[in-house]
């Protein structure tokens, strides 16, 4: 997802985040991998698991797949763009919290202010891919079939897309755990990106997500030479008013 700065509309003062520190955090990995490791011994079928070969193949398969016009792709993707644009601002009139934890810290604005170009880059063509490759692409390989749109692992999948980007930095360099934040729209671009992926392949998931962060991008952009742009005529309209009141006072002393 772009690094997308979260509207915050709520009491500020209330918390937000749960701060977990770096102990806490690899003992729930642990017990997330135990956890899974317990469910599938226990109600797992052992001979489902693909061999080696099995799931190079599958990978394989459904790297390379490419199906349809990535002209329809983009422009698809124009358009849910769109729509989440709009949804967005409907949370917000709600005040509902939303959208990726990752940017909202200063470490994230001081390498933005040193690097632009390369947090550009990182943001708008490499995060995406690799996201995709990790949450579309290996889930894919490991428990679908190509042709298959298999919604339920695609849905898992996502939900932990979604989850991921309530994680964040406080100004300390602590992780944290934004729990009041409703990542739904990083769950309905998974969602997307998934159909994608399932219906044309992950060239066009991958595209598609560059695609959606780029433009998120430019609206950014755009909103914030918008923003500024009515700060400089805040700040020019009480000095035009001055200058008037000055030339007025000017003609009346000149009249008399």
């Amino acid at each position: 997802m772009a690094a997308e700065k979260t509207t915050d509309p709520v009491d500020p003062a209330e918390p937000a985040v749960i701060r977990i520190s770096r102990r806490k955090l690899y003992g729930l990995m642990a017990a997330a991998t135990l956890g899974g490791t317990y469910a599938f011994v226990s109600f797992g079928d052992p001979e489902s698991i693909p061999t080696r070969e099995e799931l190079l193949d599958n990978l394989r398969t459904q790297a390379l797949a490419a199906e349809g016009s990535y002209l329809t792709t983009l422009g698809g993707t124009v358009l849910f763009t769109a729509a989440q644009e709009m949804l967005a601002r409907v949370l917000d009139a709600r005040q509902v919290r939303h959208g990726a934890q990752a940017a909202d810290n200063r470490f994230y604005d001081e390498q933005l202010e040193s690097h632009p170009l390369w947090t550009a880059v990182m943001d708008n063509g490499l995060k995406p891919v690799i996201e995709e490759a990790i949450f579309r692409l290996v889930p894919a390989a490991l428990f679908t079939q190509p042709g298959k749109m298999s919604w339920g692992v695609g849905l898992a999948s996502n939900s932990l897309f979604g989850a991921i980007h309530n994680f964040g930095l406080d100004d300390d360099g602590n992780l944290t755990f934004a729990y009041k934040s409703l990542p739904i729209l990083q769950f309905l671009l998974g969602a997307y990106c998934w159909y994608l992926m399932k219906a044309r392949g992950f060239t066009h998931a991958a595209a598609a997500h560059v695609a959606y962060n780029s433009l998120l991008h430019l609206l950014e952009i755009v909103e914030d030479r918008r923003a500024r742009a009515n700060e400089r005529a805040n700040e020019d309209a009480p000095e035009e008013a001055d200058e008037e009141a000055d030339e007025e006072a000017d003609e009346e002393g000149a009249g008399e």
